[in-house]
């Protein structure tokens, strides 16, 4: 079965989550809202005990903002202690210590807690499901934009390819290297693709990845000293030792420690490491 994006259908149950969050918010609001009108909250001060009597524009923050007691006499202490807070909070507030907080229920808390921590899994899903369809070396890609520039070196609408490697050129483009199945090479921006399958296994590209490194790479001979899950120390014969990806070497990526092996390193590889010039 051909993989599929989900990015889609995880923001969409992502956005499911954040509605039922705004719906609690929103129903608990509305019923602070009708405590304060039931139990005769001032309207004036909106049970503040305080309103506003200047301020000057200049500043957003209102810390300029000059205060006086409730101008409505039946808004007392007691009044105020009745109907609580109008739910709904200003810069003056914040100023005040005067912001209104929802008063929660325990059932309520709890649900929102849940939610949270469910669209915050969701996040870390989407975050994922787009770095497996963002064009990088291995995956399978289609042309889907036509670039600019001479008509004769646009890559045409359509090519599919197996990306070799991403660069940046000297104008500050991301474009990926594109190898389609006739063995021909292509230069597309990377905002001209997109991935049709991040992990192919068809055996048409693994050949031609393997033949295209086996053409560009350096072979080597060399013992594993050591390795992380990323990478892996290879001593050459000469006593040469350096780190490899193993995302550069796949055949490092099930040698165990101490083995000696037959790799074929990338040339910009070789050449950092002084193995060929």
């Amino acid at each position: 079965m051909a993989a599929t994006n989900q990015t889609e259908a995880l923001k969409e149950r992502k956005k499911s989550l954040e509605c039922q969050k705004q719906d609690i918010r929103r129903n608990v609001k509305a019923r602070d809202d009708k405590r304060f009108k039931e139990a005769g909250g001032c309207n004036t001060c909106s049970g503040r005990g305080w309103i506003v009597i200047w301020d000057t524009l200049d500043s957003m923050s209102g810390c300029y903002a000059e205060y006086a007691d409730c101008s409505n006499e039946s808004c007392t202490h007691e009044t105020r202690e009745r109907s609580g807070l109008l739910p709904r909070n200003s810069k003056y507030d914040r100023n005040r210590c005067t912001q209104w907080f929802p008063n929660y229920t325990e059932d309520e808390t709890t649900t929102l807690r849940e939610l949270h921590e469910k669209i915050e899994m969701l996040e870390r899903e989407i975050s994922l499901e787009n770095s497996r369809w963002f064009p990088t070396k291995g995956k399978l890609v289609k042309v889907v934009k036509e670039g600019r520039g001479r008509k004769d070196r646009r890559v045409p609408v359509g090519v599919q390819g197996i990306v070799l490697n991403c660069f940046t050129n000297n104008w500050g483009t991301s474009k990926v290297i594109v190898l389609d199945k006739h063995g021909q090479k292509h230069f597309p921006a990377t905002s001209y693709v997109e991935v049709i399958d991040p992990d192919p296994k068809d055996k048409v590209w693994t050949e031609l990845l393997s033949a295209d490194r086996k053409a560009s790479g350096i072979p080597v001979i060399g013992t594993i000293k050591a390795k992380s899950h990323s990478a892996a120390l290879v001593r050459l014969t000469n006593s040469r030792e350096f780190w490899v990806p193993l995302s550069q070497a796949p055949e490092l990526k099930n040698a165990k420690r101490n083995e000696t092996t037959s790799i074929i390193l990338p040339l910009w590889l070789a050449k950092k490491n002084g193995i060929t010039n």
